[in-house]
């Protein structure tokens, strides 16, 4: 059960003895992100018992401490999300041939360019031969300054994994969060393995068998690695209750080590709070 000591600091019973209890205050606004994050009015840390006969031990952090590390860690994710953006898919396998001291981003090919270039869906390795000779000119790049968050699904498929769980709470179903998916995500707004659960859900195919290998040729692809973020930073501490979302959650599109090692990612949050 989480409770508060003295100091106003936060703890939590072994995960054994826990009971339910009620969380208030279930949302940090993080604006420059146009967006919501979770933050318990009562923050539950990891705490274990060294022995049937000791005393069991407990890790704290203040109210004020935690949402200072999970803004940090959101904003940071941001970032990286916003720097990367442009590269992304540029030189797979390989190092980017020249250095980006500053932001930047690929100036837009000509009209003629584009119409030139191989289909991706066709050959892909044409494709890429292709693009690759204008993206390593340097002078197809140009310093840029941000002035908006990214329209990634780095982000906002997060949003809606936080949405589902302000709308019906911390025993959300993996199926609700599907059917919050058909009501508020374009189709043509997620890729590969997320596309496949998404086409899964309007056939009917709810998780975990929408992740099943049976019912998509994704499910090692990283699509959950970029979205699990959230569910570490919502459980500090707590690696059990971290990997119990990411197994849930994860299973909507992916399966096995597509579950398993992008889940990872949210542990890796959960460890630095």
């Amino acid at each position: 059960m989480v409770s508060k000591d003295a100091n106003g600091k936060c703890q939590i019973v072994p995960d054994s003895e826990q009971r339910e209890t009620r969380v208030g205050n279930m949302f940090l606004r993080a604006t420059i992100v146009l967006g919501v994050f979770l933050v318990a009015d009562t923050l539950p840390i990891a705490s274990c018992a060294q022995g049937a006969e000791q005393e069991v031990q407990y890790r704290q952090i203040s109210l004020e401490d935690y949402r200072d590390k999970v803004a940090g860690g959101w904003v940071g994710q941001s970032i990286g999300v916003l720097w990367g953006q442009w590269t992304e898919f540029k030189w797979i396998g390989e190092m980017v041939p020249f250095d980006l001291e500053d932001w930047y981003q690929r100036k837009e090919p000509s009209e003629e360019f584009n119409q030139n270039a191989p289909s991706w869906q066709e050959d892909l390795d044409a494709y890429m031969d292709y693009h690759r000779t204008y993206n390593n000119d340097r002078q197809n790049w140009a310093k840029w300054t941000p002035d908006r968050m990214s329209d990634q699904d780095d982000l906002y498929v997060e949003f809606m994994f936080l949405h589902s769980i302000m709308k019906h709470g911390l025993d959300v179903t993996a199926t609700e969060m599907a059917e919050d998916w058909l009501a508020y995500l374009r189709s043509d707004r997620v890729w590969g393995a997320n596309q496949e659960a998404y086409q899964n859900f309007t056939a009917g195919i709810w998780p975990p068998r929408s992740g099943h290998p049976h019912n998509t040729i994704y499910l090692d692809a990283i699509d959950f690695q970029i979205e699990s973020d959230l569910f570490g930073l919502i459980n500090p501490g707590m690696p059990r209750i971290s990997n119990a979302w990411c197994d849930k959650v994860g299973h909507m599109m992916n399966y096995g080590d597509g579950v398993y090692a992008n889940g990872r990612c949210g542990h890796a949050r959960r460890s630095v709070l």
